[in-house]
Formats: C-alpha cells, sequence, structure tokens
C-alpha cells in the first residue's frame, strides 16, 4: 500500500507542478516505509540527494526534460 501510495502522491505532486524533484523524494521515502524503515530525515535527505542527481543526470547530460517545479527552477535558472 505504501508503494502504490508513493506513486500516487508522485502523479499528483507532478500533476500539480511541484517537479521531479520533489515527488520522487516523496516516491523515495514513501517505498522505504513500504519495507520497513520510518520515514524521517535520514530517508527524506536521501531520497532528496538522489531525486537531485537523478535529475541532473537526465537534464544536463541527456538532455531530457523532465517536470519543473520550485527546485528544478531553483537549480537551472527557469531553462
Amino acid at each position: 500500500a505504501w508503494g502504490i501510495g508513493g506513486m500516487l502522491c508522485m502523479i499528483a505532486v507532478i500533476a500539480l507542478d511541484g517537479g521531479f524533484i520533489i515527488a520522487s523524494t516523496l516516491l523515495f521515502s514513501m517505498t522505504a516505509r513500504a519495507f520497513g524503515k520510518r520515514i524521517g530525515v535520514k530517508s527524506i535527505l536521501i531520497g532528496l540527494t538522489l531525486s537531485t542527481l537523478a535529475s541532473l543526470f537526465f537534464t544536463k547530460l541527456i538532455m531530457l526534460t523532465l517536470p519543473f517545479g520550485p527546485i528544478e527552477s531553483f537549480l537551472y535558472g527557469g531553462l
């Protein structure tokens, strides 16, 4: 249920212009919870770090456009 809920939350965040990084961080945290980890600062920071790295990889290295939100606008200057 946590995994499915994470996917649904990710879809909702992207649909509401929250951006890829926030949506992926939320998905990571909820998936970690599905595997028994508590949702805490550690899982949120790990998710935020991995999501940011994935966003940088997709956006800068392979030029794939991901959904933009406030964090992406800050990082990329509103590409």
